[in-house]
């Protein structure tokens, strides 16, 4: 038996295969899943049409209208204009969140003081706010990174806390016997067990950015994926507003994968995934 052999753990390679073969085969589905609803979508619409393609384009026609988009440079202009919104209030939001909650997570007398004022700004309709946010703060990057921020910061700042308070408290009191210093248990026990619960939180404000972006830019901008959304339909260019809309899906979804992979790669022991706190 070779070294390499024999240290591998038994059932460890079988295991790690069949979690690639999983992996893939799921990957491998959602193609062919997207596929055929293309493929049903040209023909339904753009073949038969079975309903009114000046409403509901096929496919064929969304692509000519997004390859006219960065074509003629329209696209790559609003794209950046978003793409600084998303940024920079996503990270703020991560910076508040995270510090906010493992603040929260590791104190119970902060927890008690500050989480009835948390869940009371949780449970406000953040779009509703949105207009006002835009009425004081102009059209500029300012209010659209307000929006992004209100939208991400509580699913990472509820995830964080939560996954704070999820620890075992069985590894603390190990970590404790063999002379772990309140640091060392800080940084090598709580905050390892907490970060499936914290990456979770990234990845669902992702999601919750991008809502944001075009929330804000539909309310009020002159720049802006959401802004060429808000364009096109009032334009009746469905053809556009379908592009941009389907651009933002790919956009949340690549950006949610790399923050799974991510996960993946720090957190291996919660292969099969943490809870969603928010």
């Amino acid at each position: 038996m070779t070294r390499a052999a024999r240290a591998e753990p038994p059932g460890r390679g079988a295991g790690l295969w069949r979690r690639s073969a999983a992996r893939w085969g799921w990957n491998a589905t959602l193609v062919l899943e997207v596929v055929a609803l293309l493929l049903v979508w040209q023909i339904a619409v753009g073949g038969y049409q079975i309903w009114n393609p000046e409403m509901l384009p096929p496919p064929s026609e969304v692509w000519r209208a997004f390859a006219t988009a960065v074509r003629t440079g329209v696209l790559a202009n609003n794209f950046w204009f978003s793409a600084q919104n998303f940024v920079g209030g996503y990270l703020l939001a991560a910076l508040v969140g995270l510090s906010a909650g493992l603040v929260l997570g590791g104190s119970q007398l902060l927890n008690e003081l500050l989480m009835p004022f948390v869940w009371t700004m949780y449970a406000v309709p953040r779009i509703a706010l949105a207009p006002l946010i835009v009425l004081w703060l102009g059209f500029g990057h300012a209010s659209k990174m307000v929006v992004i921020f209100l939208m991400s910061v509580f699913p990472i700042l509820v995830n964080t806390m939560e996954g704070m308070r999820a620890v075992d408290p069985s590894l603390v009191r190990a970590g404790r016997v063999f002379g772990a210093t309140r640091r060392d248990l800080y940084l090598k026990v709580v905050l390892p067990a907490s970060l499936p619960l914290v990456l979770t939180g990234l990845r669902l404000g992702i999601g919750r950015g991008l809502v944001g972006v075009v929330v804000g830019e539909f309310i009020g901008s002159a720049a802006g994926l959401g802004y060429m959304i808000h364009r096109s339909s009032a334009s009746f260019d469905m053809a556009t507003a379908f592009a941009i809309t389907l651009l933002l899906v790919v956009m949340a979804n690549v950006s949610m994968a790399a923050l799974s992979t991510v996960k993946r790669r720090l957190a291996p022991w919660d292969e099969e995934g943490a809870g969603e706190s928010a």
